[in-house]
Parts: C-alpha cells; sequence; structure tokens
C-alpha cells in the first residue's frame, strides 16, 4: 500500500509488511492496489466515478462501467459496501478494454456481463464467485483463457478453458483459444 521511490526502483510495502522492489518500468504510478503477473507490473484501483452501481442489501452491484480504459481494476468496496454482483451487461461492448481484475468478494458476474469485449484477453476469476450467467463472454474474440484457483468451489479450468467444478459441463472456451 506505500510506495517510496529511491532513483530507479520503488520499494513497495504491503499490508502484510512484505516489501518488494520493483524497476520504475515495471509500475504504473498511483497506488498500488494489484499487481498484474503477466505485465509485471501494478495498476491501480478504477475510480468508481467510472462506474454505475447500486447498493441494496448493504451490498453493491456494478451495472454498468462507463470509462474506456484498457484496464479495469473493480474495486471490492464502494462506499463502505462490498461489491458482490458484476451485473447484466455492466461492461457489454467495451472495446478498449484488455485487463480486468474481478475482486476477491464478487459472488456472481452477470448475464453478458463482458459480451463483445472485443479486446479482452483474460479474465482471472476469484474463488468467491458462484455463478456466471450464460452468454458472458460472449464475442469476446481476443479472450485466450481463464485463470482460477482450485479453492473456487463452483468452478474450474483447464488450458484455460472454464468448466464447472467437476469439468462435466463446458462454460466457456475462449474465442481467441487456438487449438481444436
Amino acid at each position: 500500500k506505500k510506495i517510496r521511490q529511491s532513483q530507479q526502483t520503488y520499494e513497495v510495502e504491503f499490508e502484510n509488511g512484505d516489501y518488494e522492489i520493483i524497476w520504475i518500468s515495471e509500475l504504473t504510478i498511483g497506488e498500488a492496489t494489484a499487481y498484474d503477473p503477466g505485465e509485471n507490473r501494478y495498476i491501480k484501483e478504477t475510480p468508481i466515478d467510472d462506474f454505475r452501481y447500486t447498493i441494496a442489501d448493504e451490498q453493491v452491484t456494478i451495472d454498468e462501467y462507463l470509462g474506456s480504459a484498457k484496464e479495469v481494476i473493480i474495486p471490492a468496496v464502494i462506499e463502505g459496501y462490498p461489491v458482490t454482483i458484476i451485473g447484466r451487461s455492466a461492461f457489454f461492448d467495451k472495446n478498449s478494454l484488455i485487463n480486468v481484475v474481478i475482486p476477491e468478494g464478487i459472488i456472481s458476474i452477470g448475464e453478458n456481463a463482458f459480451f463483445s469485449c472485443e479486446s479482452l484477453t483474460r479474465v482471472e476469476i476469484p474463488d468467491s464467485v458462484e455463478s456466471i450467467g450464460g452468454t458472458t463472454f460472449s464475442y469476446a474474440a481476443s479472450l485466450t483463457g481463464f485463470t482460477i484457483s482450485e479453492n473456487n468451489a463452483y468452478y474450474s479450468c483447464v488450458d484455460g478453458v472454464l468448466f464447472n467444478k467437476d469439468k462435466t459441463k463446458l462454460i466457456c472456451c475462449p474465442a481467441g483459444k487456438g487449438g481444436e
């Protein structure tokens, strides 16, 4: 959560007290809230003003992403309430979106949530996700794979392809994935 600059490196202090030294080229300036291992850099949380959302039963639903950033970190908390749902069509047709970080605590990803996000390449699904709506990732032509922890009780992943936990039902084969 703290960043200290020293010439060409930054020392990043995490909430658990650990430190890591990174080169300037690996850091997007701002509050370090998420590490993107694919790009070997830190990216900052997307401002809440970039979202239209509703609060009900002390939980937040992301109704729509209003921005145009290439990378989005969905906040885990808005106005003191946990974000638990990415609503139906929330990121519909956001063609500039390449990378999205879905925080732990999201339990539902609505139908068509990332429909027609043509530039989206990879999605990491946290352990907390219990449901993913139909056609959520349809027409995401650049999507090459999913990453999911073995600890998720509802979903699993084999070679970037998303299945139910028992691997008896195909949820999504990424459109940008090569092979047969």
